[in-house]
């Protein structure tokens, strides 16, 4: 997760409206607008991979 603001929210309370969303070959990213009482305040982007059919082998030693 990546967070971005332009100024401090003023207030305990902070909302999310979902922008974006796209996904390919087990990757996918999304983009959220952050907001509080006053407007839009930042950005938050999500990138998550998927290895359902264990594609990459974790337990393979490093050379």
């Amino acid at each position: 997760m990546t967070l971005a603001l332009s100024c401090q929210p003023i207030g305990y309370e902070i909302g999310l409206r979902a922008a974006d969303a796209l996904a390919a070959d087990g990757v996918s990213l999304g983009t959220a607008t952050m907001y509080d009482r006053t407007g839009p305040l930042g950005m938050c982007v999500v990138t998550s991979l998927s290895n359902a059919n264990k594609l990459i082998d974790y337990t393979a030693p490093r050379r």
